[in-house]
């Protein structure tokens, strides 16, 4: 049997040799597409669309108050990459006393900002206009929410300390999570509520929105993405079996249990490992019932070893945490010999192994 100690490299040697280019993390900022208030009100006339401020908490007037923030992330990220880690970050620009915390919570309905403009510096709220949210409404005056005061998770994606004037941010796995689902689902991304402490007076607290008159503080989502992991399949097996190749668990940077797995090949038979930059369009036929679907032009041997008694045989494969490996994706095809088989060497279906996050 072929010594497996060289399988720890075997990603940075095999995966890198066809990008000469390596992918790398990248980082964006994205600007809020809308931002608003929901001031408690019976009679759902109150928003601030366009207002330079969001508030939430309970003010000493006493009615709650949400804030309401939403970021195009589809429009910023390429579709298909990993959101390797994603940020919030607002400017809390008037407090009555602190510090409380502030929790997002992603709304499950989508909602509207129109063009209202809030009194007493926006904590009052103004007369709701054309698609405004409100209390009442996702979109005013026709739509209205399920629940009033806003439909949303009940668990909190992200909870932060605010305390006084400054720059504050919301970060956590399930808040990434969040912007991974709003990537990969664009239709369901309605942003997040901002909810304070509603069982108290006097916790409200304003935070710039996109209209603030200062640039720097308006609200970024700070997101950092890459490549993601992923396996795939191109032709089927031939031979009795047929010989077949598969993949344990994903590619990600730092799986160490990564490995490939080939089966039902004829038990003992030597065995060769093959790898190509590409998959080769269709395969190439060279016997009846046997395709290479590799690119044979960047062809070249990894491994030659032996299956088993069953016929099978794995190898596994450390994939580093190495951020320069996301992206860079090699094409491996197995192949054995069979003897009474058409020509007597066999072949598995091809995987394409892409490495990332």
């Amino acid at each position: 049997m072929l010594s497996l100690r060289w399988n720890a490299l075997f990603s940075a040697l095999a995966l890198t040799a066809f990008a000469p280019q390596l992918a790398a993390q990248t980082e964006v900022l994205i600007s809020a597409a809308a931002d608003n208030t929901l001031y408690e009100d019976v009679s759902g006339g109150l928003s601030n669309g366009a207002g330079t401020g969001f508030f939430a908490g309970r003010p000493f007037a006493g009615s709650i108050q949400r804030g309401a923030i939403r970021f195009d992330v589809a429009a910023s990220v390429p579709a298909g990459m990993a959101i390797v880690s994603a940020r919030l970050e607002l400017t809390m620009d008037r407090s009555i006393v602190g510090p409380f915390n502030f929790s997002l919570h992603r709304f499950t309905a989508s909602w509207g900002e129109g063009t209202s403009t809030g009194t007493m510096g926006g904590g009052g709220g103004g007369p709701a206009t054309n698609n405004d949210v409100t209390w009442l409404h996702r979109f005013y005056s026709g739509t209205l929410w399920t629940n009033a005061g806003g439909d949303f998770a009940a668990a909190a994606s992200a909870t932060t300390q605010v305390d006084s004037i400054g720059l504050y941010t919301w970060s956590s796995t399930a808040f990434t999570a969040d912007v991974q689902d709003m990537l990969d689902q664009p239709g369901l991304n309605h942003g997040w509520m901002l909810r304070g402490d509603e069982s108290m007076l006097g916790t409200a607290k304003r935070f710039v929105t996109r209209e603030g008159t200062n640039a720097s503080q308006r609200p970024v989502l700070r997101v950092r993405y890459g490549p993601r992991a992923s396996v795939a399949s191109q032709g089927l097996g031939c031979g009795r079996g047929p010989l077949s190749l598969s993949a344990s668990g994903a590619p990600t940077l730092g799986n160490a249990g990564f490995a490939l797995a080939f089966a039902s090949g004829q038990p003992g038979a030597p065995f060769a490992l093959y790898a190509a930059a590409s998959f080769f369009p269709n395969g190439f036929p060279y016997s009846p019932s046997c395709r290479l679907e590799l690119d044979p032009l960047s062809l070249f041997l990894l491994l030659n070893a032996g299956l088993d008694g069953a016929g099978a045989f794995t190898l596994p494969i450390a994939i580093p945490f190495d951020p320069a490996l996301a992206g860079a994706s090699v094409a491996l095809q197995g192949f054995a010999l069979e003897i009474g088989f058409e020509s007597g060497i066999v072949a598995s279906n091809a995987l394409r192994v892409t490495p990332g996050f």
